[in-house]
This record gives structure tokens, C-alpha cells and sequence, in this order.
């Protein structure tokens, strides 16, 4: 008797361990967000009319902490073309405007078509050279970003987000080139060229920010089409012909310009694409710590190692829910680079972004031949894009190197103090471009 019970008792246990194991893969239950505050009272219009005095360096309480100022609209920008930084505009039926916001990858929270409720209470409102603005005081005279930490506060998010949320694109033929009413609005540019001057050029130079000038069918001015250097579609050459162009339209002094979004937004005939030249892809195995180059830091108690679950094979780290330091590296063999080419990194990956964006990051070296030193390392650009199922990041950009071998290092570094999610990675890619 005291054998069965025993085994009764061991198989019991086994189950129990397996069901922990198998906990760590559950995903997590889906659900549409809602919002149960204050029913929405006021406009975005509203809160322009709040701030009158334009170009002056004056700001702009929206509300007192006593009041209900609530705003309904839907997020009509996105920075996953990587042509807005730290901001995001929002529309209603009465206009449109920036908010600012500290963090990358914005499009991963607010997609376009997503609706937002925003309590306006500890905001202000001012512009940038006309162009209005809302977020946090910052200097006592420009609109400051609002910490990641307290977005919930001010901004909460309704349903789930659909293209049917979104305004119908005005035409530039309904644009009031006179007024400040339509900047900020998703636009649509019908039977639109760019000037004989930028045809074949890239819609950005890497160096810095770049602008050609649109001429568009029936409208009297016209606009200038502003593209970041970290625009990823920046490589594209401006076409010749004539097409369709949809984006943000902002405002710099009196010179509106358009804000495109992402490629998508680009609709002519013709749109010369450089290809891609993948120089080194290396997909993630059982081999990868150790005998094929990778290592790991530090190696006794790190998070970072290879799982082949589901059909799936990756690196994987694990989520943190206790507020426990981590700050573990995971560390590539040296790489071989053409330093005359510009280049960039690129992970197939999935990530549920739970915490900071700062958490889950990418680093380099030069000192390939050195023994691990996280001194050695520089951070490279923000990680913007966090897919839920595993796809590509944003293209990472390496530095004008003079070296011929670099290592990659990707670092989860939770400093404590905020919940962190788990990390998975299946390849990782550097590219020419």
C-alpha cells in the first residue's frame, strides 16, 4: 500500500511540474479594451481654443484638476514607417493634433484606426510654429512628451482598432489653405506630382531630413513632402508621374507640408524599391550558445537560452512579474562588415511589450577580439516594432564604422521597479542598403 501511494503521490507531483512548465507558454486571454470614466464633453477644437496666441512661446493649461475636459477621437498618425518620433495625431469631427509622447513604437499601443479617450486634466496645450500640440510643460515653454509610465493617466484607449474609426481622407482640393483648421488631418492627394527637380531622387537622404515639393492638381500652393532620415521607406525614389499621396498634413510658419506615413501611403505607378543585400542571417539553434559563437552574460544566471517549442525554434527570455533586477546579454560571434556600405540589423522576432520600450535593446562593438565588457558596448537605435506573432523589427542602423567585424549584443536590462514581458527570437539579420 505505502508503494502505491507512493506512486500516486509521484505521479501526482510530475503532473503538477508539468503543469507549471506548461503554464509559461499559455498565452494570454485577448481582451478589448473599454473605458469606464467620465463620458467625453468636449473637442479637440475645444482644446485649441484654449491657446490663441500662436508662435509666442506661451503655453496653455487645458483645464483645471477640478474639471471634466474629456476628448473622444481616433489615432490617425503612425511612426512605424519610422517617419514620426515620439508623437502621435489624433481627429475627431471638429480637427486634429499632436500629442506627444516619450516613447518609440507608439504605432505597437495607438495603431491607426484605434479610438482614444483623453482626460485632459494635468495637460497643456501650445504650438510649434503654429502647429498645435498637447503633452507636458516642458522649460515653461514648449509641449514636453508625457512619460511612458503615465500614459493610462491621460490617454485610454476604446475597443479594438479598425480602418472603419478613421475620418474619410480630405482631398487636397478641400484643404483651406487660409486657415490652421485642416493641418493635422489625414489628407488625400489626388493626381499630384513632384517637382521636375526631385525625380529620382531618394525621398530622404540618410544624412538628414529631406523635403521636395508637390505640386497637386486644383489647389493653388503648393506642399512640401517632409521625410525623416529615419523614415523607413526613405530609399524610394520619387517618382515622375503622377499619382496619389496620403499622409498627415502639418504646417512649418505658413508652408503646409505632408507627413507620410508608411509606404502604403505612396501610391504611384512606378516607385523604384532598392533591394535588400542580406550579408549575414542567422537562425537561432540548439547549437548557437557555445559551439556556433554565441554566448551569454552572465553565463551562471542568466534568463537568455534556446527553447523548440510549438514548431517553432528561438532564443527566448522570460517575462519578469516580481520587479527582480535582470540584465542579461546575449552576445553574437564576430561579424564580418563592409564599412564603405551603410548597414543595418534586423530581427525576426516576437515580443509581448510589457514595462519600458528601454528594456529589450541592442548593442555593439568593435572590440570583437576583447573578453565580454559591457563597457565596450554602445546602445544602437530604439527597437520600435514589438509583433505579437513573430515578425521582422524596424531596421536597427549601425554607425559609420571604420572596422571590418562587429558583435551584436541584445540586452534585456529591467532595472527593477516595473513588470517586464518575455522576449522570443528566431533569426537575426544584418543588411545592406
Amino acid at each position: 500500500m505505502n508503494r502505491i501511494l507512493k506512486n500516486i503521490i509521484f505521479t501526482l507531483v510530475l503532473a503538477l511540474l508539468w503543469g507549471g512548465c506548461q503554464k509559461e507558454w499559455e498565452e494570454p486571454q485577448f481582451t478589448a479594451p473599454t473605458y469606464q470614466g467620465p463620458a467625453p464633453n468636449k473637442t479637440i477644437q475645444d482644446i485649441k481654443n484654449k491657446h490663441l496666441i500662436l508662435d509666442s512661446y506661451k503655453l496653455d493649461s487645458i483645464c483645471s484638476y477640478d474639471e471634466i475636459f474629456i476628448v473622444e477621437a481616433v489615432v490617425v498618425s503612425t511612426d512605424e514607417g519610422g517617419n514620426f518620433y515620439k508623437s502621435m495625431v489624433v481627429q475627431d469631427e471638429t480637427g486634429a493634433i499632436e500629442i506627444q509622447l516619450d516613447m518609440n513604437g507608439l504605432f505597437n499601443l495607438y495603431p491607426v484606426g484605434q479610438k482614444v479617450i483623453i482626460d485632459c486634466r494635468g495637460l497643456i496645450v501650445g504650438d510649434y510654429n503654429r502647429y498645435y500640440q498637447i503633452g507636458w510643460e516642458y522649460r515653461k515653454t514648449s509641449v514636453g512628451r508625457i512619460n511612458a509610465l503615465h500614459f493610462n493617466r491621460y490617454i485610454h484607449r476604446v475597443g479594438l482598432p479598425s480602418k472603419d474609426n478613421l475620418p474619410t481622407p480630405l482631398l487636397g482640393t478641400e484643404i483651406d489653405m487660409n486657415s490652421l483648421e485642416d493641418v493635422g488631418k489625414l489628407v488625400k492627394l489626388e493626381n499630384c506630382q513632384f517637382a521636375p527637380e526631385s525625380w529620382g531622387k531618394p525621398f530622404s537622404y540618410n544624412e538628414f531630413v529631406t523635403e521636395h515639393t508637390l505640386n497637386v492638381q486644383g489647389v493653388s500652393k503648393p506642399i512640401v513632402v517632409r521625410t525623416s532620415n529615419y523614415a523607413r521607406f526613405r530609399s524610394l525614389k520619387v517618382p515622375s508621374g503622377v499619382g496619389t499621396l496620403y499622409g498627415i498634413l502639418t504646417i512649418y510658419d505658413n508652408n503646409y507640408q505632408l507627413m507620410i506615413r508608411t509606404r502604403d501611403d505612396i501610391q504611384f505607378a512606378q516607385v523604384d524599391t532598392p533591394e535588400d543585400e542580406v550579408f549575414y542571417s542567422y537562425q537561432f539553434n540548439e547549437n548557437s550558445i557555445g559551439p556556433e559563437g554565441w554566448s551569454v552574460f552572465p553565463a551562471n544566471t542568466t534568463r537568455w537560452r534556446f527553447v523548440n517549442f510549438g514548431g517553432d525554434q528561438f532564443m527566448y527570455h522570460d517575462y519578469n512579474t516580481s520587479n527582480i533586477e535582470m540584465d542579461d546579454w546575449l552576445i553574437s560571434p564576430p561579424i564580418e562588415i563592409d564599412a564603405t556600405k551603410e548597414s543595418f540589423v534586423r530581427l525576426l522576432h516576437k515580443i509581448n511589450l510589457v514595462g519600458l520600450q528601454e528594456y529589450y535593446s541592442l548593442y555593439y562593438t568593435t572590440n570583437v577580439d576583447q573578453s565580454f565588457d559591457p563597457d565596450n558596448y554602445a546602445p544602437l537605435p530604439a527597437i520600435t516594432q514589438f509583433p505579437s506573432e513573430f515578425s521582422n523589427s524596424n531596421d536597427i542602423t549601425l554607425p559609420n564604422l571604420t572596422a571590418s567585424k562587429v558583435r551584436i549584443a541584445l540586452r534585456y536590462n529591467n532595472h527593477g521597479g516595473n513588470p517586464s514581458g518575455e522576449w522570443r527570437i528566431k533569426k537575426i539579420e544584418l543588411i545592406n542598403k
